[in-house]
């Protein structure tokens, strides 16, 4: 299982931008599908299964978009996929296009506005890694 992290990317419900990353992990794995040792065949053989990306992030929800929050807050409720780019401090983005929100925390303060916490799990096994430099 690979962990990777990151200090920012967005979170879009289709084309529109709810919130911002302030911090993320993920942990990247493949499901690997065992067969053997038979009988007369001591011999292991391996396949590699789906793949799969989960994780959790905290974000800012801009100022006057309470809306945000509540498409947020919506998504996990109502089974909304939303889509994840997130950016590590070393030159690689995060894609995951299909996340499915697992639960949410939502904290407002007066000096700071809206945070909200919540893990989330690829909902496809179709995100992926690249280099961004």
């Amino acid at each position: 299982m690979a962990v990777i992290d990151g200090p920012s990317g967005i979170v879009r419900v289709g084309a529109t931008e709810i919130a911002f990353v302030t911090e993320w992990s993920a942990d990247l794995s493949t499901e690997i599908t065992q067969r053997g040792p038979y009988i007369n065949n001591p011999n292991l053989s391996k396949s590699r299964g789906g793949r799969d990306c989960t994780g959790s992030i905290t974000a800012d929800i801009p100022a006057g978009r309470d809306t945000g929050q509540t498409t947020l807050v919506n998504a996990q409720a109502n089974g909304t996929n939303v889509v994840l780019e997130l950016n590590t401090a070393d030159g690689y983005t995060l894609d995951v296009p299909s996340a499915i929100i697992t639960n949410v925390n939502v904290t407002q303060s007066a000096a700071d506005g809206v945070t909200v916490t919540f893990d989330f799990e690829d909902g496809a096994g179709t995100h992926t890694l690249t280099a961004t430099t």
